[in-house]
């Protein structure tokens, strides 16, 4: 679902502005959930530092679908009101999330405190900054220092089984044989 949802949107969208023309007319003024709004911000002054390209390719009620131009379709990133995460969906499985971060902001008398964070109690002034400490600076540190040095995505396992995935670049040893089922290099 998460493939066919990238195809439409590819065609949808350029760059991270939403082309309305697309959009049925009744979701076209709707409200976007906070953390959108956050992320968009977020996104735009950031940008210029991701170490490859990043696409915000669709907004929907739901979320954010983010696409990496650069690398094969099956990546993308998807944020969500409580997570961002990078799944490889390969011809309609998804096979494997590569990150999933996660974040679940709770007002407190003196601001905001993550219910997730359980070994460590720190308050925020506000959500969007739980959000950028929890979500949007780790995807930016996880695209630079992660996918932008990887040479290729090695799938493993068989669909309607177990899978996994793994980004390699060029000096890694070579992969776990016995059970990869794909290899895929990256331009």
């Amino acid at each position: 679902m998460l493939c066919d949802a990238i195809r439409r949107a590819r065609l949808q969208t350029v760059g991270f502005t939403i082309n309305r023309d697309h959009m049925h007319k009744k979701y076209q003024q709707l409200p976007r959930p906070r953390i959108q709004r956050a992320f968009v911000r977020w996104f735009r002054e950031n940008r210029s530092r991701f170490a490859v390209p990043v696409r915000l390719t669709k907004i929907t009620t739901a979320g954010i679908l983010l696409t990496f131009p650069d690398h094969p379709d099956c990546l993308c990133a998807w944020l969500s009101r409580f997570e961002l995460l990078v799944s490889v969906n390969w011809k309609g499985v998804c096979w494997d999330r590569l990150i999933d971060l996660d974040a679940w902001p709770e007002p407190v008398p003196s601001g905001y405190r993550c219910a997730l964070c359980m070994d460590f109690v720190r308050i925020w002034p506000t959500r969007e900054a739980i959000w950028q400490d929890h979500l949007f600076d780790p995807f930016l540190l996880w695209v630079n220092e992660k996918l932008a040095h990887s040479s290729q995505l090695l799938l493993y396992g068989r669909p309607g089984e177990t899978t996994w995935a793994k980004l390699v670049d060029a000096n890694d040893s070579s992969p776990e044989s016995a059970s990869l089922w794909m290899s895929i290099p990256f331009s």
